[in-house]
């Protein structure tokens, strides 16, 4: 239900957060963006082969 997801995602430790990754820059941030705060490239990616993205 929505409520449980919304509940899961205020419970979650910071160890259970997806890590994205700037594909310009490489700069790490833990929600996605449309285009990269620090380098202002057009999108912001998940990491692959991180755990938390699994």
């Amino acid at each position: 239900m929505v409520l449980d997801r919304l509940r899961d995602l205020l419970d979650s430790s910071d160890d259970d957060r997806e890590l994205y990754r700037c594909v310009n820059c490489g700069d790490e941030f833990e929600r996605a963006f449309r285009e990269c705060p620090a380098c202002g490239g057009p999108y912001v990616a998940p990491v692959d082969g991180d755990s938390r993205n699994a």
